[in-house]
């Protein structure tokens, strides 16, 4: 429905951003009415929607789902276009998703969407107010092939996420954040061993861990900053 008057620059910028967000929109289907008609492969190609920086918040919330299949997408990047937790039904439409990029935006929570992308392997919720309650925490439990995670930014973090039942992590950051204590199971079983970014944080210790352990092999890819950890470390 329209936001603002017919004629008035509200409306006439609505007009606009449609316009945008649907020329974006049939660009990406066409790309992937393309890839249906080649051969099949054992691991089928995928498209990226960028819509990155576009103003999508207020466009998107009314927005019904869309009619044409996006299974096509694996890769989303929203970064940068003001969208609010009331807009992420958007997601819907993206159920194939392999990589999901929602840095610098209004995000208040985790999106309870993203638990359904179960392809998932990238997720980046940089510079988000996301105040991290129960619930985020649990949802991000609900995505285990996640492979990179970024959380930089995240500056109402007090807790960092259980890293255990994430056993595909490769990279975890959470620099900028207010942390002052090391991620939860750092000793689980693991298929590879993470990189953690943990500069401009508030730790300023290191877990001890059995030397070779999974634990001690993490704490010594990390990165640190080395001058605000106590002698004894």
């Amino acid at each position: 429905r329209p936001l603002g008057a017919v004629g008035s620059v509200l409306a006439q910028n609505e007009l606009l951003m449609r316009g945008l967000i649907i020329k974006e929109l049939q660009s990406c289907w066409e790309d992937g009415a393309y890839l249906r008609m080649l051969p099949p492969q054992p691991q089928p190609r995928g498209t990226l929607l960028d819509l990155s920086n576009l103003v999508l918040g207020r466009y998107v919330q009314h927005m019904e789902p869309l009619r044409a299949d996006f299974s096509h997408v694996t890769r989303l990047n929203l970064s940068g276009t003001r969208l609010k937790d009331e807009e992420m039904g958007f997601l819907d439409n993206f159920p194939a998703t392999r990589i999901v990029d929602l840095s610098e935006n209004e995000l208040t929570g985790v999106p309870s969407q993203l638990t359904d992308m179960k392809a998932l392997t990238a997720l980046n919720l940089r510079d988000n107010p996301i105040r991290w309650g129960r619930y985020d925490y649990e949802a991000l439990k609900h995505l285990p092939l996640l492979r990179s995670l970024n959380l930089e930014g995240n500056a109402l973090m007090s807790v960092p996420p259980d890293i255990g039942p994430l056993p595909e992590l490769r990279r975890l950051t959470l620099r900028r954040t207010g942390i002052s204590q090391w991620p939860a199971g750092l000793d689980s079983p693991r298929l590879a061993i993470p990189e953690l970014d943990l500069t401009h944080t508030r730790i300023t210790s290191v877990p001890p861990f059995a030397e070779d352990s999974v634990g001690a092999r993490i704490v010594a890819s990390s990165w640190l900053d080395r001058s605000r950890l106590e002698p004894a470390d």
